[in-house]
């Protein structure tokens, strides 16, 4: 199966990266339209990626052999060394020679690294294992029956995911499209991360389905609690983001990034059910019903961001993806409750026990910017952000915490109020 895969991984990876070598020039001139003086350094850039992700899809194969044994220490540690030479190290890199090349010519040779080490760490901890592709009909088969809904996720994600920058680079201009850039790449490495955390339910949730019922109540317990823990970072991020881009950056970037990277951790916030869901969904292997919801919500998305951009400009762009979420979402994961949770709980009960999270996550949110905006205002920029960085965290997470302990005092009192907003929006029909 490992050989079967890496077979597979190989012929993307290297696919993916003649592609993006073949296309160079006119994603450069047509799609980017890249000024004249820095057009050799974008090729360069984009045929670099491409060797970046070939490395980096070879060393999912080897990564997925450590997470199916379930050795979450070892991943741990090969993330956080993956994270350290990618970002501390490319600062350094940056520094040294302020060229996108150089960063990417560094991610490539940190790509070859990290490939080495998990193809080294999977035949240590799995023996046996075959480090050369080969294909074999029968593992492919299964495979393929698993995973062909993931693959097509993918492959629809791709257009999907930089549909935003496509559009700003067409309806405002390329400088739009760098503003941007800094708020999502902060945005989506915090998240990755925290996808990343919450990936150690698929395993766990896979090995109880012997059970009827233990996956579900897995999956709701502890993905509740993985969602309020990683809400709080969000709400961190989302206080104290702008002012420390501004510090980090400069005033004039910050500016810009800031308002967008608060209204982007917004959406992190409102996607944190999805990411448990859609664990429990790849355990038990319902990967179509998971893509078939992403369509809907990429939809939704790209019209929304379409719309949005000629309305507000740049920050157009992160409420398309926020309106995206709160509009297709909740839907889905309420169907599910109902098709795959009725034995457990009610449909009302397993909606709120992920859902009234957000609630705690927007108290802590909305007191710790009212602290931190208090902080600036005595202290000034800097003295008033350094506090801020230890006492508003403080704040966030007190806050979610009393506000949790509230809505568990008065369970009963929530439930009823959610079952009658569900009775009179007309979407649910009265239980005896």
């Amino acid at each position: 199966m490992v050989a079967t895969t890496l077979c597979l991984n190989v012929g993307v990876g290297v696919a993916g990266f003649t592609a993006l070598c073949l296309i160079a020039d006119w994603l450069v001139q047509r799609v980017f339209k890249i000024p004249a003086e820095l057009a050799a350094e974008a090729r360069i850039s984009i045929c670099l990626a491409g060797g970046v992700w070939l490395f980096t899809v070879i060393s999912g194969t080897f990564q997925a052999v450590i997470v199916g044994l379930q050795n979450f220490r070892l991943i741990a540690i090969g993330n956080a060394l993956q994270q350290t030479l990618t970002y501390g190290a490319g600062i350094g890199v940056l520094y040294l020679s302020p060229r996108i090349s150089s960063l990417l010519w560094w991610n490539l040779g940190v790509a070859a690294v990290i490939m080495l080490f998990w193809c080294s760490r999977a035949k240590t901890e799995f023996g046996g294992l075959r480090l050369l592709p080969k294909w074999d009909w029968e593992s492919a088969g299964l495979s393929w029956r698993f995973s062909m809904w993931q693959i097509l996720n993918s492959l629809l994600g791709i257009p999907v995911n930089h549909a935003d920058r496509f559009l700003l680079v067409t309806m405002i201009g390329p400088a739009a499209v760098g503003i941007y850039g800094v708020a999502l790449s902060v945005q989506s490495r915090v998240v990755g991360l925290v996808w990343s955390a919450v990936g150690t339910l698929f395993p766990a949730a896979s090995a109880q389905l012997r059970n009827e019922g233990a996956s579900e109540r897995f999956i709701l317990i502890t993905g509740s609690m993985m969602s309020l823990l990683a809400g709080g970072g969000y709400a961190i991020l989302c206080v104290l983001g702008p002012d420390l881009l501004c510090l980090w950056l400069g005033e004039s970037v910050g500016r810009q990034s800031g308002p967008l990277l608060q209204v982007l951790m917004l959406a992190a916030i409102l996607g944190l059910p999805s990411a448990v869901i859609y664990q429990y969904l790849m355990a038990t292997g319902r990967t179509r019903i998971s893509t078939l919801s992403n369509v809907a919500t990429a939809a939704v998305t790209v019209a929304a961001s379409f719309f949005w951009i000629r309305e507000a400009g740049l920050r157009g762009a992160a409420w398309g993806g926020l309106l995206g979420l709160a509009l297709t979402r909740p839907i889905f994961h309420r169907w599910v409750f109902r098709q795959y949770f009725q034995g457990i709980a009610t449909t009302t009960e397993c909606f709120c026990l992920l859902y009234l999270n957000l609630a705690s996550v927007l108290s802590g949110l909305i007191l710790g910017f009212a602290l931190h905006r208090w902080l600036l205002g005595a202290l000034g920029l800097l003295p008033g952000t350094l506090v801020s960085l230890f006492a508003t965290p403080v704040l966030i997470y007190a806050a979610m915490l009393a506000m949790e302990a509230t809505i568990m005092r008065r369970r009963a009192m929530v439930l009823q109020l959610c079952s009658e907003v569900w009775r009179k929006i007309g979407r649910r029909r009265p239980q005896p």
